[in-house]
């Protein structure tokens, strides 16, 4: 009765968030206190949220299609030539997010992880 609430909520706070972005002003200006504008101000949250959700949508989707157009073709008799660079694409394109998710957390340097693994 209740599978609708936790994608709701988060929903719900991303979306009250976003619109009272303007109100949590003083707060960033605390943390950033050299900056002279804290909040983009050009257009709404709301809008950029729907612009970067729409971008991500679309993303997905280009995506999904290409790799699972690639693993049809890779996997049937004319394609067979192209299962070892398809593999290799995928173990590649496997390895971006793990690495997106540590420069994000902001506790690597990217700089010196580059140096290591190369």
């Amino acid at each position: 009765m209740r599978f609708w609430l936790p994608p709701v909520l988060p929903t719900a706070l991303l979306c009250g968030l976003s619109e009272g972005m303007p109100a949590l002003e003083p707060l960033f200006e605390w943390v950033q206190p050299d900056k002279q504008n804290v909040i983009y101000e050009r257009e709404s949250f709301l809008f950029l949220l729907q612009n970067h959700l729409l971008l991500v949508v679309i993303s997905a989707f280009v995506g999904t299609v290409a790799a699972v157009a690639g693993g049809i073709f890779a996997t049937r008799p004319p394609g067979r030539d192209f299962l070892p660079l398809v593999s290799q694409i995928a173990s590649i394109g496997l390895t971006f997010p793990p690495v997106a998710v540590l420069a994000l957390a902001g506790r690597v340097d990217i700089r010196r992880f580059a140096q290591r693994v190369l």
